[in-house]
């Protein structure tokens, strides 16, 4: 599922004719709780990453391509499942795939 956001976002950023500059991908716990990052966050399994400098059109043709887009004060979230989606199968199986 990595590879496949990986793939996802990755030719849409490179195709931007802006500079664009990740921020965060994939984090450790410990890494989550500093940025005070849900205990579900999808960066603890590389399925979310930060960005700065993205244009409202390369926004657009990544939720086009059907990540999610969340624009915050000072940064760009991308993520490959909805929100929530991770604590929803940690409930449903009894487990989360991560120890924190």
């Amino acid at each position: 599922m990595q590879r496949d956001f990986i793939a996802q976002v990755l030719p849409i950023l490179r195709d931007a004719p802006e500079v664009i500059t990740p921020t965060s991908w994939h984090r450790t716990a410990e890494a989550n709780r500093e940025e005070h990052g849900d205990e579900f966050s999808q960066h603890l399994v590389g399925l979310a990453l930060d960005i700065t400098g993205a244009s409202a059109d390369t926004r657009r043709r990544l939720a086009r391509s059907g990540i999610v887009v969340v624009v915050e004060f000072d940064h760009v979230h991308l993520q490959m499942l909805p929100a929530r989606q991770l604590r929803r199968w940690a409930e449903r199986y009894g487990a989360w795939i991560l120890t924190a």
